[in-house]
């Protein structure tokens, strides 16, 4: 908030998004809002996009990053994918030769753009439009101090499970054709697979460190604190689910997982027999995620399982994002 105070363009696309997310709370629009029906939103967006133009100088890359950002927010609202997709790109570009120089934008910047590049590896098409995260992954940390770090290497290790998902598009759905996977492939399947067993080791760790004083536990705290562990164990899951479909032309069975997320729920505090007894037999089936900053557990989180997420049956990944519209992605 305070480059609003002396960047138009900040400024500028902060009340855009205020105004395009006022009417969505308000009940005056469906689950969609299109900025071209706000007329005040409208304006502050163009003059948002001709301040950002205006920056082109090397110490305004900060400004451009975050201005990008908000216009992903505003284009998420709207599912504009096409320019969520290309706002994402462009970032991820311009974090290349912006992190080295600007240490808060690796801190605060990045984290927020690994998790949008989630939409651009669902929506796009063409494989030229995804972000480029070489040169950009995480840091393999000693250990957990608190959810944000299990947070920030499980986002990493997210994103890169994705790519690899979509990379393996051509040899998971057309294996007669393309052959195969590259070794390239395999390869980078095996590295996110010791990611992901660095990452458990270092959560188990974690969690068996008391969060508080002794005595000084509370209700809240608790309540908060297992519902930060699903978010995570949901990202988690995913990933595992994701690496073993990602170059697998075989139909995987999903639903030896549903043991896994239904544990997750009832640590979580959802304990009634009915309710899991339905989420079991559901065709919403457990290979999801919750990609933004809000607790958006289960039931929205989940892809049906006749997506399938690009497996054999489907066009691919990008196919599914019919059922991630604006209002899944809200979150983010």
């Amino acid at each position: 908030m305070q480059f609003t105070s002396y960047e138009p363009a900040a400024r500028h696309a902060v009340l855009a998004i205020s105004t395009l997310t006022e009417q969505l709370h308000g009940g005056t629009c469906g689950p969609l809002v299109r900025i071209q029906d706000q007329e005040f939103a409208l304006h502050h967006y163009n003059a948002a996009i001709n301040d950002i133009r205006k920056l082109k100088s090397p110490e305004t890359h900060p400004v451009v990053l975050l201005v990008c950002i908000l216009f992903i927010c505003i284009d998420v609202l709207q599912e504009n994918r096409k320019m969520v997709i290309q706002h994402c790109k462009h970032g991820f570009a311009l974090l290349k030769h912006t992190t080295f120089e600007y240490a808060w934008t690796k801190q605060y910047l990045l984290p927020l753009f690994r998790r949008v590049a989630a939409t651009s590896f669902i929506w796009a098409d063409d494989p030229s439009d995804f972000p480029d995260l070489d040169g950009l992954e995480h840091p393999m940390p000693d250990g957990f101090f608190n959810f944000a770090d299990a947070q920030a290497m499980i986002d990493d290790v997210f994103s890169r499970t994705l790519r690899l998902v979509r990379r393996g598009d051509p040899y998971r759905i057309r294996p007669e054709t393309n052959g195969a996977p590259p070794q390239e492939l395999l390869t980078e399947q095996s590295q996110i697979r010791r990611l992901l067993e660095q990452w458990e080791l270092l959560m188990e760790d974690f969690e068996a460190r008391p969060l508080s004083p002794p005595g000084r536990e509370s209700p809240t705290t608790e309540n908060l604190t297992k519902t930060l562990r699903f978010i995570l164990r949901c990202r988690f899951e995913s990933c595992k689910i994701w690496l073993n479909v990602a170059l697998d032309p075989e139909v995987y069975d999903h639903d030896k997982h549903m043991d896994t997320f239904v544990e997750m729920l009832e640590d979580l505090g959802v304990t009634d027999p009915e309710f899991l007894d339905g989420f079991r037999r559901s065709p919403i089936k457990a290979v999801g995620f919750e990609v933004g900053t809000g607790p958006r557990t289960a039931k929205g989180a989940f892809v049906p399982s006749s997506a399938r997420m690009g497996l054999p049956g489907s066009q691919g990944l990008a196919s599914s994002h019919s059922n991630l519209d604006g209002g899944y992605w809200y979150s983010i």
